[in-house]
């Protein structure tokens, strides 16, 4: 059974990155030439027919930090544009997702948004790094 399957976990962490949800969707993901989600580095387990397999969860395997490190990422529509969501696997690891997946925002183009861990989202916010 592959990810896509799997029941729906809670979103753990979530942005909002505004404007149209297709064009923002295609700037964060991308489909490599073996059919897997690409974000940053990070590459989906399974192979996916398009990038609408965002809408459910796709398991990520990622190289952070000296160690490969496993997490879920869901991509929905949101009034404001979209909507990115992720899951943690609760291994040691955990803790440097959620770091590397802003940073792969920002090289998208996109201003650092604000996190939420208490499962409702919020909008984006400017940092000052």
């Amino acid at each position: 059974m592959c990810e896509h399957d799997a029941p729906e976990p809670q979103a753990e962490a979530g942005w909002i990155m505004a404007g149209d949800f297709a064009d923002v969707l295609h700037r964060l993901f991308r489909l490599d030439q073996e059919r897997h989600l690409r974000f940053g580095p990070a590459r989906s387990q399974c192979p996916a027919a398009g990038l609408d397999a965002l809408s459910r969860w796709c398991m990520f395997d990622d190289y952070v930090m000296e160690g490969t490190v496993r997490y879920g990422l869901r991509a929905r529509p949101h009034p404001d544009g979209l909507l990115l969501e992720v899951q943690l696997t609760g291994t040691q690891r955990d803790c440097f997702v959620v770091p590397f997946v802003l940073d792969y925002i920002k090289w998208a183009g996109f201003a650092a948004p604000l996190a939420n861990t208490s499962n409702e989202v919020t909008q984006d916010r400017q940092r000052d790094d």
